[in-house]
């Protein structure tokens, strides 16, 4: 192997995990981590890969889910598309929110005069990058797209559909990047944009156009043991089905309904880690 072909594997081991780009990540002042969703589980994961709690925001997308299923072709591509959409609803409706942190955190930094002891605030002219994070997992079985459950009868009913079957889970991640960095779409190499730079109340400007960095959608395959109608209106008298698609939980009481799992159990939980961290990787590192 040549000096070339050494340097380029070198490099791409560099991109496997976000480990190396942990400090990174979580220095507030660099980057703004937003999670649109309000489900702990999600926050829970982020944790896991090593962000920590103080520098992920979360602002909750209220987009309904409501997409004509019958327009896509596959589970998979109808999940992809719900992610999207909460990320585009994120960023059309909820604008000042997503400024307002960023000018929070652009504020301070404590310069202190060791002639005259007089302590004065110095604000950073560096806007942190953002990067959205959006996610939705559904479940499909023989044909059929379950979602979260509307109510207990609604649950007892996807239960009693995946007992002593199996089914496939699909979480579907896009991510979101404003335009702070200039680098290009990894996905379409275009950079070009109409981006409108906005003025904060601290007098910084920064640009507030999001543009869809990366997609991604992982999948795996889930068993369940036979269940009887005592286990199925047991498990949904507890309030654990009713956030969830199809009804039920892996982290949680639903562990128990389940028999074996095939392919990635963050997927399951909704929010496929190991591919996350590598799409991170790769968006950071092009920076």
């Amino acid at each position: 192997m040549n000096s070339n072909e050494n340097e380029t594997k070198q490099n791409k081991q560099t991109h496997h995990t976000i480990l190396p780009i942990l400090h990174e990540l979580n220095n507030i002042n660099k980057y703004d981590i937003i999670l649109a969703s309000n489900s702990p589980r999600r926050k829970e994961l982020l944790n896991i890969m090593g962000l920590n709690s103080n520098i992920i925001r979360i602002i909750p997308s209220n987009f309904k889910e409501n997409l004509n299923k019958n327009n896509y072709s596959k589970p998979s591509e109808y999940c992809l598309a719900t992610a999207i959409k909460k990320g585009e609803n994120v960023i059309e409706t909820k604008q000042t929110e997503l400024k307002l942190q960023l000018c929070n955190n652009n504020t301070t930094a404590t310069d202190t005069d060791t002639t005259t002891s007089n302590t004065t605030n110095i604000v950073s002219t560096h806007m942190p990058i953002s990067i959205l994070i959006c996610s939705d997992t559904i479940i499909e079985y023989d044909g059929h797209i379950l979602e979260k459950p509307r109510d207990k009868a609604h649950a007892m009913e996807m239960l009693n559909m995946l007992s002593n079957n199996t089914h496939i889970v699909y979480t579907a991640v896009a991510i979101y990047m404003n335009k702070n960095n200039n680098k290009r779409n990894r996905q379409d190499g275009n950079s070009n944009s109409s981006d409108t730079v906005q003025e904060g109340e601290d007098g910084h400007q920064f640009e507030e156009e999001f543009q869809l960095k990366s997609h991604f959608i992982s999948h795996s395959s889930v068993t369940f043991n036979h269940l009887s109608a005592l286990d199925i209106e047991s498990y949904c008298n507890t309030s654990e089905p009713y956030d969830k698609a199809g009804g039920y939980g892996i982290q949680g009481l639903g562990s128990q309904l389940i028999s074996s799992i095939r392919g990635d159990y963050y997927t399951i939980m909704g929010l496929p880690i190991h591919k996350l961290g590598c799409e991170l990787a790769l968006l950071v590192g092009d920076l």
